[in-house]
């Protein structure tokens, strides 16, 4: 894992990426942890938060689950660059935002309608883009493209992450039920991100910068549990359909989808 660190008087804001090797999700448990690590070895820090850019995915990708190898490499990754950038002098910065949503790149295509949004940040005389693009993860390969283009345009330090937001599932066929970002119409997503980045730049000014933490509670969600038992009922139902019917095997899923939602 490769991970970013900015640092917000005494708050840090983390962004990790496994690219170029392949991830899915990072559970919620991986990221506590890792986050309780690194206050543990910086314990001059006070709140973390960590995003997970969700650049880089295959057919083979899977989700980091607590207890696995990868758990602890991606908690070493943050401690890790948490405790070598901290002390580093801070600078005042300025900041620029441009959101632009591409005609003719829909939904089938990877993305969705939140478009493209890129921040840049400029430092000193480094500039770094970080680029959100809405979709669900990233075709390998992609990111680095991006990184690539951005450089040969004047940007020192780039990084791609996607939204991944599931309004691009099941609609187009593919192996993981959704194309990933640059999958199809990639020069179209790439001119747009470059489009976007340069709208950027041209807004940067001086900002001071702050992290907030806060937590939304009476909500209910069906959280990795229950997603993993709703996943779970859909291949049971598959199973029921093959020995009865569609429409008992329709029925089955649907009485144990509304039991979940109510208890």
């Amino acid at each position: 894992f490769k991970t970013w660190t900015l640092f917000a008087g005494h708050d840090m804001l983390a962004v990790t990426t496994s690219a170029p090797d392949f991830t899915d999700d990072i559970a919620l448990e991986v990221g506590v942890q890792a986050a309780d690590q690194t206050r543990r070895r910086v314990p001059s820090l006070g709140q973390v938060a960590i995003v997970d850019a969700h650049n880089s995915i295959s057919d083979d990708a899977v989700s980091v689950m607590s207890g696995d190898p990868e758990a602890a490499m991606f908690a070493d990754s943050i401690s890790e660059a948490a405790a070598r950038t901290v002390d580093m002098p801070q600078t005042s910065i300025e900041a620029g935002v441009c959101q632009i949503v591409p005609e003719g790149v829909t939904k089938k295509d990877g993305l969705g309608p939140g478009g493209i949004t890129a921040l840049v940040l400029k430092q000193a005389n480094n500039t770094t883009a970080f680029v959100s693009v809405d979709g669900n993860n990233a075709e390998p390969g992609f990111r680095e493209e991006m990184v690539s283009m951005l450089r040969r345009q004047g940007v020192d330090s780039a990084e791609l992450l996607t939204t991944d937001t599931h309004v691009v599932n099941a609609i187009s066929l593919s192996s993981r039920g959704y194309p990933p970002v640059g999958k199809a119409k990639k020069q179209e997503v790439l001119q747009a991100i470059a489009e976007a980045v340069g709208c950027a730049r041209s807004k940067l000014g001086e900002v001071s910068l702050g992290l907030g933490f806060g937590a939304v509670r009476g909500i209910r969600t069906f959280g990795e549990k229950g997603f993993d038992t709703l996943t779970g009922d859909i291949v049971e139902a598959a199973g029921i359909a093959k020995r009865t019917g569609l429409r008992t095997a329709l029925i089955c899923y649907i009485l144990s989808l509304v039991t979940m939602l109510l208890f």
